[in-house]
């Protein structure tokens, strides 16, 4: 038993630091897998978690959906594809990490009032 536990665990940190980023460069690789498709969800989730203690705390969110607006993996999905495929100075770098692309996807997508 208390090997299973060390070889799960060591299985998650070895995937973990697989996946820590994912340049744009492999996006095509990489973005019909379902490992990519759960990991591109956890990171929009992750922002809105973000998002909820950055108004909780009272400072400006990082991007200003509506409260009755829910997304979904095809939602986050889509807003990624979007923004790739706009290629812009920020996310045309094959450098660009995917997940700080979708920020951009959700920054444009729901940009906050001044």
């Amino acid at each position: 038993m208390k090997i299973q536990t060390v070889t799960l665990i060591g299985l998650v940190a070895v995937s973990a630091s697989a996946m820590a980023e994912i340049p744009v460069s492999q996006y095509d690789q990489f973005k019909a897998t379902e490992t990519f498709k759960t990991y591109i969800t956890g990171v929009g989730r992750g922002f809105q978690w973000a998002n909820a203690m950055l108004r909780n705390e009272g400072m400006p969110p990082l991007y200003c959906a509506p409260d009755n607006v829910g997304f979904d993996q095809n939602d986050y999905l889509s807003l990624l594809e979007n923004e790739v495929e706009k290629k812009n100075l920020r996310t045309d770098s094959p450098d660009a990490a995917v997940e700080m692309v979708l920020l951009f996807a959700l920054k444009h997508a729901f940009p906050c009032g001044k």
